[in-house]
């Protein structure tokens, strides 16, 4: 089974003497990670952790690892980067894509277009839905428009007057 890793910040220092981390986010504050699965990576592995204490201040998260226990444990820690994991091939592609509703969808030179509100699996390229001011866009699950897609927002390459053309029609 493959793994997709995503950046969630880094370990900038340690908080408090009983092994609390201050981690620099990358744009994930309103996503709560109590209870769920980290991998901080160190030497060259991702190693998992069980998130027993998540909190979110002014741009940078807060949070208590299960075994990390000691301020020496922690510091062991610091610089390290800390990722999130999806799981990829041996889940059924229907659920992987509903996923995706409620993702925000930004274009490379237009900006954010709106959010996903559903997958549609009529034609032979699935489409996410996205809603477009007081319309809906489609836009093909397809590598040539696909540039990222993050646990909070797929970022999309669209090509000149896509959007023009398909509101047109």
């Amino acid at each position: 089974m493959q793994h997709l890793y995503e950046s969630i910040g880094k370990i900038h220092k340690v908080h408090g003497l009983k092994g609390g981390l201050i981690v620099w986010l990358s744009a994930m504050e309103d996503v709560d990670f109590s209870g769920q699965r980290l991998f901080v990576y160190r030497q060259g592995t991702y190693v998992p952790y069980l998130v027993e204490e998540w909190g979110v201040q002014r741009g940078y998260g807060v949070l208590r690892l299960v075994g990390i226990t000691t301020r020496t444990a922690a510091n062991g820690l610091r610089g390290c980067e800390v990722f999130v994991t999806e799981e990829l091939g041996a889940e059924d592609g229907a659920k992987k894509q509903d996923s995706l509703v409620g993702r925000l969808v930004e274009e490379v030179e237009k900006g954010l277009l709106g959010k996903v509100i559903g997958v549609h699996n009529r034609f032979m390229q699935p489409c996410i839905v996205v809603a477009y001011q007081e319309d809906e866009l489609l836009i093909p699950l397809h590598r040539v428009f696909i540039e990222k897609i993050s646990l909070a927002k797929i970022r999309v390459k669209l090509p000149h007057d896509y959007i023009a053309t398909l509101l047109r029609s």
